[in-house]
């Protein structure tokens, strides 16, 4: 049985054209994602989801919540880290993990400066 060079480099050929549209395809979907995100703007403050009476109600409850030894019990047993922040240090946090990211994608080129 003979096997021409078309019959043997054609099938092959195909394959690799194949992968190389789907690594062009994730790549142009990536790019998308990251002009998306160049051009993201966090909304202000006013369009909040809870009012301050609210926020002030969770504060509340989930820093009398995280000192309960249930709490504490269920940390231990799950080897979790107790990082909770209440409303005012969480806005910082991400206000800060925000910027600290915004940095790094300008600096790769991924976000706009």
């Amino acid at each position: 049985m003979t096997v021409s060079m078309y019959t043997a480099s054609v099938p092959i050929f195909i394959q690799f054209l194949t992968a190389l549209r789907d690594v062009i395809d994730k790549a142009a979907a990536h790019a998308k994602l990251a002009a998306a995100a160049a051009t993201h703007k966090p909304k202000p403050e006013s369009n909040a989801v809870l009012n301050a009476a609210q926020i002030a109600y969770w504060d509340d409850v989930l820093g009398r919540l995280v000192k309960t030894d249930a709490w504490k019990k269920e940390l231990e047993q799950t080897q979790i880290e107790n990082v909770y922040r209440n409303s005012a240090e969480t806005v910082k946090y991400l206000k800060a993990e925000y910027d600290e990211s915004r940095v790094i994608l300008t600096d790769l080129g991924l976000a706009k400066q």
